[in-house]
């Protein structure tokens, strides 16, 4: 059984969607919120929402209690954590909010895994931990990590709590930076979506470099990196 959280997103609809086609039992936790229209996020599930290996609970992550008894109920073997607040943006704008959810609600997550034995944690970080880094291309081993938002930021904590529970607990962890990943039901802040509606709507719109080469990736391209290390041994944990 895997805990997927974030499930009714973007990224994550589509995983729930390939570990259900795999013959795997789910657990999306998602609470819905309001950073874009909730019924978008409802919408995502609905070809997989009457499945019989799905169950969708509406929860907070950093709802400590709700997540608890949720892994008392549920032996989970791995955790794909995806839920988070999203966007460079407006975490300048709510940076207390974006700490509180990102770093609170990860290590809620990741102390209920410590304390049920989940067998793997996969999370879900993201290219912004390399803020205004000069080195191309980035390379997944850059020393010189240094965030320029609160969104960033929270990325990086989070990934380091992933580092302390496995050297300290023994936790199985994959962390995964995306970069701009495009598709079907991609988020409506995105600037891919953006531009295609100006596109569709017959209007001009200014295209600029905002992304190191290969920074731009499909759907169907990420999907895999994501769903493997929860199916297969996690190697070489750091």
């Amino acid at each position: 059984m895997i805990l997927l959280t974030g499930g009714a997103g973007f990224i994550g609809s589509h995983l729930a969607e390939r570990l259900l086609e795999a013959g795997r039992r789910v657990v999306i936790v998602d609470d819905f919120n309001d950073y874009y229209e909730p019924a978008r996020k409802r919408a995502n599930l609905e070809g997989i929402a009457e499945h019989p290996a799905l169950e969708v609970v509406e929860a907070d992550i950093r709802d400590r209690v709700r997540i608890e008894e949720l892994f008392a109920r549920c032996p989970f073997r791995a955790v794909i954590h995806l839920a988070a607040r999203a966007g460079v943006r407006p975490s300048l704008a709510q940076p207390l909010l974006y700490q509180d959810v990102n770093v609170g609600g990860t290590l809620v997550l990741l102390e209920a895994a410590r304390e049920a034995g989940t067998e793997k944690f996969i999370f879900a970080s993201s290219s912004s931990v390399y803020g205004d880094c000069p080195r191309l291309p980035l390379n997944e081993a850059e020393p010189a990590l240094e965030p320029v938002s609160p969104y960033g930021l929270t990325k990086l904590t989070g990934e380091r709590l992933c580092r302390v529970f496995h050297l300290q607990y023994g936790l199985r962890i994959a962390a995964l930076r995306f970069f701009t990943v495009y598709g079907p039901r991609q988020r409506p802040d995105m600037a891919i979506h953006l531009f295609s509606r100006r596109i569709v709507n017959g209007k001009r719109s200014r295209c600029m470099e905002t992304e190191p080469p290969g920074g731009i990736i499909p759907m169907s391209t990420i999907s895999s990196p994501v769903f493997w290390p929860s199916s297969r041994p996690i190697s070489n944990s750091r």
